[in-house]
């Protein structure tokens, strides 16, 4: 196990995005992610996710150098294509506006089209909220859920997130995704001869399985068995549908060596609560909070996140000596 600290995850990330095939600036955007992915502890996509995008910058699954475009549809629209790269540096370059077209009528929305995958979903709305915004954003994803009843593979994971400011504090941030759980706890158990839950996963023939590799050939099951499939279907329409993106039924099966882009989809939405008649959202939030918290065993969502952020400012974050070797191994060095 190797300690480094968070400006050396960006370091490491950034010199392994240049050395695949990034730009400067996709790979700079790229490396601020997997930073924050790390600060919170979120390490399966963090620097574990950091060798999948590596490799597929090398095998031209994503375009390096792409550079993103804004078509501006009406003052509260924002629309970008992603050409075919990083989702990231596509949030950043409309960011600003998203933000300020938000400030100008209240709320805004922006679809982002033909990007990568986006890791944390969170990660974009708690800089929504960073800016005094609420923010929601969702994604879908290559299929790997199927809908409930069924046994094929329909929707992707398709996370959504919600952020909201705080008083004095970190924002809220409550980020899922509508599967019964994530694809790489079934990988993660399967690597380890590990049993699953029979809520996660089924096999071929649709049924509840504890074996995670039988999961895996099969489909993951969705959050809440009917409740799931709406959320899925939701998110499937507001980021793939409305910008144009693959349906996840039409996203190649994530493999390493694929050329093949995904053409996924993002939507991204902020709202100045300012503009909506109450001047006291932030501390009547914090109201409702402290009653939650009055409650024994109950935690707020975010708060691992968030209570990771602080300790991994000041000590660092552990890296398993053959990840840190593999993303070394990025790098040319």
């Amino acid at each position: 196990m190797i300690n480094i600290t968070l400006d050396e995850v960006f370091e490491l990330a950034l010199a392994a995005a240049l050395k695949s095939g990034a730009n400067h600036k996709n790979a700079t955007s790229l490396a601020r992610s997997i930073r924050e992915a790390e600060a919170e502890g979120l390490r399966k996509v963090g620097l574990g996710f950091l060798p999948f995008y590596c490799d597929h910058l090398i095998s031209g699954a994503i375009a390096g150098d792409a550079i993103a475009e804004i078509h501006d549809e009406s003052p509260s629209v924002v629309q970008v294509d992603a050409k075919n790269g990083l989702a990231h540096p596509a949030f950043d370059l409309a960011a600003e506006r998203l933000y300020a077209k938000s400030r100008e009528c209240g709320l805004a929305a922006m679809s982002v089209k033909n990007a990568y995958y986006n890791g944390v979903e969170g990660y974009f709305v708690r800089r929504m909220a960073k800016q005094g915004l609420l923010g929601f954003a969702c994604s879908n994803a290559t299929a790997m859920v199927s809908p409930y009843g069924g046994k094929h593979p329909t929707f992707g994971t398709n996370p959504l997130a919600f952020a909201v400011p705080r008083l004095n504090t970190e924002p809220l941030v409550i980020d899922f995704s509508t599967s019964a759980t994530a694809f790489v706890n079934v990988a993660g158990a399967a690597a380890n001869n590990e049993t699953i839950p029979d809520t996660w996963a089924l096999d071929t023939e649709g049924k509840p399985t504890t074996d995670p590799n039988a999961g895996m050939a099969g489909s993951l099951q969705p959050l809440g068995g009917p409740k799931g499939t709406g959320l899925g279907l939701m998110v499937e329409i507001l980021a793939a549908g409305l910008s144009g993106s693959a349906w996840s039924i039409e996203v190649p099966q994530f493999d390493t060596a694929s050329s093949i882009p995904p053409r996924l989809g993002q939507f991204y939405m902020s709202i100045d609560p300012s503009r909506f008649g109450n001047p006291n959202l932030l501390s009547r939030l914090e109201v409702m909070l402290e009653e939650m918290l009055s409650q024994e065993n109950v935690r707020l969502p975010g708060d691992k996140r968030n209570n990771s952020r602080y300790k991994t400012e000041l000590k660092g974050v552990d890296v398993e000596d053959a990840l840190y070797a593999t993303v070394q191994s990025y790098t040319g060095s």
